[in-house]
C-alpha cells in the first residue's frame, strides 16, 4: 500500500547558507545533503552516547564535510541544517481519509 507524503523522496538536496564562509580556504556557500541511512543514525545515536553532538555527527555524514565546518557556520544556518535533519528523520505524514 503506497503512502501520500508531503515531502519529497528525493535522494538529495543543497542548502544554501544564508550567511557564506571561508573554511579551510575554501569559500563555502551551500551544503549538500544525502538521506540518511540506518547505519547514519546509530553512529548518530553512537555519538550522543557518549557525550557527542548526534546533530553534528549525522550532519558530518549527511554532508560529506568535516565536523569543524559546523562549528564556523552561522547559528541561523546551523539550526536549518537541523531543521533539515529533523525533516528527514521524520516519518511521512499520510493523507487522511475523509
Amino acid at each position: 500500500m503506497a503512502n501520500d507524503t508531503k515531502k519529497p523522496a528525493t535522494a538529495r538536496l543543497t542548502y544554501k547558507l544564508a550567511t557564506p564562509i571561508d573554511f579551510k580556504g575554501e569559500r563555502i556557500e551551500e551544503i549538500d545533503y544525502r538521506r540518511p541511512k540506518g547505519r547514519d543514525i546509530k553512529a548518530a545515536f553512537k555519538a550522543r552516547g557518549g557525550g557527542g553532538d548526534m546533530y553534528t555527527a549525522l550532519m558530518v555524514n549527511l554532508c560529506e564535510q568535516p565536523e569543524g565546518l559546523f562549528d564556523e557556520i552561522d547559528g541561523g544556518d546551523y539550526i536549518a541544517l537541523i531543521e533539515i535533519c529533523d525533516d528527514f528523520l521524520s516519518p511521512p505524514k499520510v493523507a487522511s481519509k475523509a
